[in-house]
């Protein structure tokens, strides 16, 4: 452990001059850089393997590459080293062990291009089937087959596997955009658990190993006109859920701030409270102004870990470290160079921050 923190601390020194050029302003934790760049694509791509190694696409070359020739990598935050599993990897999705890995094909037929999908475990991947109307279960990185007439779950609403799924009470009503009642359904032909949300309000749904519960938040709900909204109102707090597989809900808030001026705006909880990935606030392309990630504590003070555009937040299995793929700003985002790029880094925050 001492020699990590030497290590952590040899890091910090050696980026520090490079991140004041880039004009960030100084993290109260130690920030440590990759030197790698990393991906900032949909679905995720930074997953955490164990609490020293992370599992994420990107590209050992200087610069960016197309999405179709991505490398799955995997870096070691202790010894300081990235290693290339495999190459022209587009997708990536990993749970306990197993991974389901996407590569773009040319489409014979002309127009979007295709996907060949291969899944197992991290190295013993095996081809997969899937039809253009199967589903991908991004919680358990698994190919869902199009759904029957007596399947009720809805989309992106499957849990873990012997954890049941999300659905919702009563009949669908003739307004589609209605905000039916959530229900956690332990099992096929359970009664439900009716759950202090609705279906719509519910955006993101995602499993935290050191909380042993999942983790909902989603989008504004206007009372009074009974519909969900966007952006969120500046002057209103960010309601989210854990949620046990025994069907028990602890409900918090995160008091509004920067991140309720308008922009995108994501949440990954941890040991130390909420982390905030904010992507608007920026005043110019060289000029990141608000935008970045800050950490919500529990007693709801805000702190700012790191300015610029950052996205895909993975938390280690311990809640305590954070790794995230970061451009000091949307000019380094876009047009990268040697030293004002996009990297994969990673903060502890169970180390003494200043």
């Amino acid at each position: 452990m001492q020699r990590l923190w030497l290590v952590l601390i040899f890091l910090v020194i050696t980026l520090s001059p490079q991140l004041a050029a880039w004009g960030e302003s100084a993290s109260p934790y130690p920030i440590v850089d990759s030197g790698v760049w990393a991906t900032n694509s949909f679905p995720g791509d930074v997953y955490w393997l164990d609490n020293e190694r992370v599992l994420f696409l990107g590209s050992k070359a200087d610069k960016p590459v197309p999405k179709e020739h991505m490398s799955l990598l995997v870096w070691d935050t202790v010894q300081q080293s990235v290693t290339t599993q495999k190459q022209n990897i587009a997708s990536l999705c990993y749970r306990n062990g197993i991974v389901l890995l996407g590569q773009k094909i040319d489409n014979p037929a002309g127009g979007p291009w295709k996907y060949r999908f291969f899944r197992g475990p991290l190295g013993n991947e095996q081809p997969q089937k899937k039809e253009d109307k199967d589903l991908l279960d991004h919680l358990n990185c698994r190919i869902v087959e199009h759904k029957t007439g007596h399947d009720k779950r809805p989309p992106g609403r499957y849990l873990l596997e012997g954890h049941g799924y999300l659905g919702h009470g009563g009949k669908q009503p003739p307004n589609q955009l209605a905000n039916l009642p959530a229900v956690y359904f332990k099992g096929e032909g359970s009664e439900g658990v009716l759950l202090p949300f609705g279906v719509r309000q519910v955006e993101s749904i995602e499993y935290y190993d050191f909380k042993r519960a999942y983790f909902l938040y989603g989008s504004f709900l206007d009372a009074a006109r009974g519909v969900v909204t966007s952006p969120w109102p500046r002057d209103r707090p960010h309601p989210m859920w854990w949620l046990t597989p025994e069907g028990s809900v602890t409900r918090i808030e995160i008091p509004p701030g920067e991140w309720n001026a308008g922009g995108s705006v994501r949440f990954n909880p941890t040991q130390k409270g909420v982390v905030v990935t904010y992507h608007g606030g920026f005043k110019s392309y060289t000029n990141p102004g608000t935008q970045g990630l800050y950490l919500i504590r529990e007693d709801g003070g805000a702190i700012k870990l790191i300015s610029g555009f950052a996205i895909r937040v993975g938390v280690s299995p311990n809640g305590c470290r954070i790794a995230f793929s970061h451009a000091p700003n949307l000019e380094a985002d876009r047009h990268p160079d040697d030293k004002n790029r996009r990297t994969l880094k990673m903060i502890d925050l169970c180390s003494k921050g200043s």
